[in-house]
C-alpha cells in the first residue's frame, strides 16, 4: 500500500516537472516571455511568476472561456516589431527590455484585438485581459453585416 502511494507521488512529481519544462521562458529581440496557465495549478504558477514580469496578458472570450493558440504581435511606439509569436495557453507573461508604449495585437479565430499599454520596466506588473466579443465557437463562422471583423480598440469598438 505504501509503495503504491510513493509511486503516485513520484509520478505526480514527474508530471509537475514536465509541465514546468513546457513552460520554459523564451527570449526574442531582448523580450522574455512565458506562456502557460492551462489548468488550475499552472494558472496559479503563472500568476505567482507574474511579479517577475512587466505585463501579464490573459486571453478569453467575453463569455469567460479561456483561449489558447493566440497569435501575438507586439510593436513599439514607432511601430517597430518587438515580438511575434503564438501563445499556446491562456496566460502570457512578458518582460520588456525597456520602458515605453507598446501596441499589443492578438489574433484568435480570425479576430484581432489591439491594445496599447505603457510599460515601466522593473515596476509593478501590468495585467491586461484580452476579451474577444464573441464566443470562440462563433469565431470561424462567416462574418455577417455588423460583425466586428477588424481589430478592436480598448472600448471594444472596431478600429476605424
Amino acid at each position: 500500500m505504501m509503495k503504491a502511494a510513493y509511486g503516485l507521488l513520484i509520478a505526480a512529481g514527474f508530471a509537475a516537472a514536465a509541465a514546468l519544462a513546457q513552460m520554459a521562458p523564451k527570449t526574442e529581440n531582448g523580450i522574455t516571455y512565458l506562456c502557460g496557465g492551462i489548468g488550475e495549478d499552472e494558472a496559479a504558477e503563472m500568476k505567482q511568476a507574474a511579479s517577475k514580469y512587466d505585463l501579464m496578458l490573459t486571453f478569453a472570450s467575453a463569455k469567460g472561456a479561456y483561449l489558447a493558440d493566440v497569435n501575438v504581435d507586439i510593436t513599439d511606439s514607432r511601430r517597430n516589431p518587438v515580438l511575434k509569436t503564438t501563445c499556446d495557453a491562456p496566460i502570457m507573461l512578458i518582460d520588456f527590455s525597456s520602458s515605453g508604449n507598446y501596441r499589443i495585437s492578438a489574433e484568435a479565430g480570425g479576430r484581432t484585438l489591439t491594445r496599447t499599454v505603457r510599460i515601466r520596466t522593473g515596476g509593478k506588473v501590468t495585467a491586461m485581459s484580452m476579451l474577444w466579443p464573441v464566443d470562440t465557437t462563433d469565431m470561424d463562422r462567416t462574418a455577417m453585416p455588423g460583425d466586428i471583423t477588424n481589430s478592436t480598440g480598448a472600448s471594444g469598438e472596431a478600429d476605424k
